[in-house]
């Protein structure tokens, strides 16, 4: 009696989301611009090089920031957060 092999699916793996939401920045004459992004229950204003969490931001846009994971080095991009 030989056993009758098994299908089995294997999904991606999925990387977590990231604690952090980018909800706005500002952009003011004379002034670099500030990037406001929310980690739980706290609110940080950054700049690009500021560390956020162990999240370091290393650029951001009108529609997105870009993170770097400070443990591992991963870049990750958050897009802005829309009103609904």
């Amino acid at each position: 009696m030989n056993p009758t092999p098994r299908v089995v699916d294997v999904l991606p793996a999925v990387a977590p989301a990231l604690p952090l939401v980018f909800y706005g920045y500002t952009v003011r004459r004379g002034a670099p611009p500030s990037a406001f992004v929310l980690a739980n229950d706290e609110i940080h204003i950054a700049r690009p090089g500021d560390s956020i969490r162990n999240y370091r931001l290393l650029e951001f846009s009108p529609a997105s920031i870009r993170l770097q994971d400070s443990f591992t080095g991963e870049s990750h991009v958050v897009p802005l957060v829309t009103a609904q």
